[in-house]
């Protein structure tokens, strides 16, 4: 790469490569010698002084008595390739251990809700019943007579999700205490697949219904306290109207006493 095509005519390859390279390419040629024709990378050196990834497709040419004559390379410059290629290796690096950072459970499925591969889980436990379902349709892991409604609920979200809008749903699955509460979010991928994010929301919904519980009770126990003192407001102003009653009948009394007692004076 570094020179002419005329000054490389009638010279060995080895004799433009140094160190490590030129030890491979006589290496190379014994191959040659043996008859071996392959394809294999090999980095050159441009005349700029950067390296240039190629690839080296070989073949031995013999003569009428098939003695070995030398061979032919075809030599195919992949260095862009091959840096993107390690672009493409480095951002789905970046990308999994972004996603393995999520506290739920990611799931990557394909337009027949057919899960595809499992990025992350919160636990063993749930890995390993996730990665038990790879390969499967939700209609598989959720069968319509233990489980109504999850599979045919599923195929929408995830049918919106391809429309290239981003939904929630909250299922309600069996469990062995009872009722789990999962919520799953459905985003477009790209290529007919959708990302899954699945998270346990069963002790939230439980808190959630105790604070309402205790709120309704706090509620009840409120409205019976206020009930109460309604009463005893009532209860003191009738004792107060009743005291206002006598008063008034005892002054009635001592204004007729009086009365007498100064007729009689």
């Amino acid at each position: 790469l570094s020179t002419s095509p005329e000054e490389m005519l009638g010279r060995q390859i080895h004799d433009f490569m140094d160190g490590e390279g030129r030890t491979r390419a006589e290496s190379l040629v014994e191959r040659r010698r043996a008859g071996i024709h392959e394809t294999f990378e090999f980095t050159l050196r441009a005349a700029d002084g950067r390296e240039v990834n190629t690839s080296v497709s070989t073949r031995p040419l013999h003569d009428d008595s098939g003695a070995y004559a030398g061979a032919v390379a075809w030599i195919t410059d992949v260095t862009d390739r091959l840096a993107a290629a390690e672009r493409l290796r480095s951002s789905e690096s970046r990308l999994r251990a972004l996603l393995q950072a999520f506290p739920d459970l990611v799931l990557r499925m394909d337009r027949d809700g057919r899960y595809l591969e499992v990025y992350n889980a919160p636990d063993d436990a749930i890995a390993a019943s996730a990665r038990s379902m790879i390969g499967r349709t939700v209609g598989e892991a959720y069968p319509a007579e233990t489980m109504p409604g999850v599979a045919e609920q599923c195929m929408i979200d995830i049918g919106a999700a391809l429309s290239g809008r981003t939904v929630t749903t909250e299922y309600q699955l069996p469990s062995g205490d009872g009722t789990a509460s999962l919520e799953a979010r459905f985003a477009p991928l790209g290529d007919g697949e959708v990302l899954s994010l699945v998270r346990d929301v069963t002790d939230l919904r439980r808190a959630e219904a105790a604070r309402n519980d205790f709120a309704r009770e706090l509620e009840r126990r409120n409205a019976a306290a206020e009930r109460l003192e309604l009463e005893r407001e009532l209860e003191r102003a009738g004792r107060l109207e009743a005291m206002g009653q006598l008063a008034g009948g005892v002054a009635h009394d001592v204004n007729n006493l009086l009365g007498v007692i100064g007729n009689y004076a």
